[in-house]
């Protein structure tokens, strides 16, 4: 839902002055909440490592081997951004298509892909699964 929706009703829904829409507009006021720690996860966390990735490689006197000491192996910054993208889209899907009252993201694992895999062929495998968004 997007941010101006769920913001209206709460906003309006404030408006009434009603008492018995107060549970209504807090859980609003939450969800906006979570979809905001989201976003930031997304945009803000995942783009000061795509700005580090940027700065490194825009050193014009280092070697191609020496700006990939200044940063994440590729590796280890696909990973992480397949964890995240997997991890707000699941949740968002969860909350809004699921039927989910929460989602306890404690319990989220991919051990079963990594099992799948077994072996050298583990990280195409998520890299497979990440792109084709299955």
């Amino acid at each position: 839902m997007p941010k101006t929706a769920r913001l209206g009703v709460a906003d309006a829904l404030t408006l009434l002055d009603n008492e018995d829409t107060s549970a209504t507009i807090m859980f609003l006021k939450m969800m906006d909440a979570l979809f905001d720690c989201m976003n930031w996860l997304k945009e803000t966390f995942l783009g000061y490592f795509d700005d580090w990735e940027k700065e490194a490689n825009a050193q014009p006197h280092l070697r191609k081997k020496e700006k990939n000491k200044l940063q994440l192996s590729k590796e280890t910054l696909l990973e992480l951004k397949i964890t995240v993208n997997s991890f707000v889209e699941l949740t968002q899907k969860l909350l809004s298509e699921g039927g989910c009252e929460y989602v306890l993201s404690d319990v989220f694992n991919q051990d079963p892909i990594e099992i799948f895999g077994s072996g050298d062929d583990t990280h195409s495998i998520l890299v497979w699964v990440f792109k084709t968004k299955v």
